[in-house]
């Protein structure tokens, strides 16, 4: 990894070094899922550490949001990641506009649209349930300790690690290395 990678400069590069940038990003997702769990954290995590964007906040905040949002099976973690991350890169950034109309705004939903459409298009739904169970053949409540259990022996959850959250990372970083928006100055 670049240490000195930044977003603008990440931006400012060539579609293959973009691509290797995307790739990076994925196999990152993928490596941090497999060793430390928490999809949502994990895409944050491999985006930040290759962009350098948002704070120890942001990862913190992305730890209550996998496995569908605190454990209950609604909106897959590793998507919330791209779209939390899209939110800090292209997002409003004044408290003072909350009520007004802001191109950033617009921007920030228009790309965190692009990429739950993504998302959707692949897994065929939004919902941690419904993609484990198109994975697994089987649904999972990770709030209760049996299916918890059932869930993280390797050759169960290391899928998800491959598939999800290195898939979600991929789109994501895609997303966001995308130029034209009103924020590409």
């Amino acid at each position: 990894m670049n240490k000195e990678l930044s977003l603008e400069k990440a931006l400012g590069m060539t579609p293959q070094e973009k691509k290797d940038l995307v790739e990076r990003i994925a196999q990152d997702a993928c490596d941090f899922e497999k060793k430390c769990r928490g999809c949502c954290q994990v895409v944050v995590a491999a985006i930040q550490n290759n962009l350098k964007i948002g704070s120890i906040e942001l990862y913190k905040a992305a730890s209550a949001m996998g496995a569908g949002v605190a454990g209950n099976g609604e909106i897959c973690g590793a998507l919330l990641a791209g779209i939390l991350c899209i939110g800090v890169i292209y997002g409003r950034d004044s408290k003072e506009k909350l009520t007004t109309y802001s191109e950033k705004y617009q921007d920030a939903r228009d790309r965190a649209g692009s990429l739950s459409d993504k998302y959707r298009a692949e897994f065929g739904s939004l919902r941690c349930c419904d993609v484990l169970e198109k994975l697994h053949g089987r649904l999972f409540n990770l709030r209760k300790s049996e299916d918890r259990e059932a869930f993280s022996v390797p050759e169960i959850h290391d899928k998800c690690a491959f598939i999800t959250c290195k898939k979600a990372a991929q789109m994501a970083a895609e997303v966001l290395l995308e130029v034209g928006g009103p924020n590409d100055y």
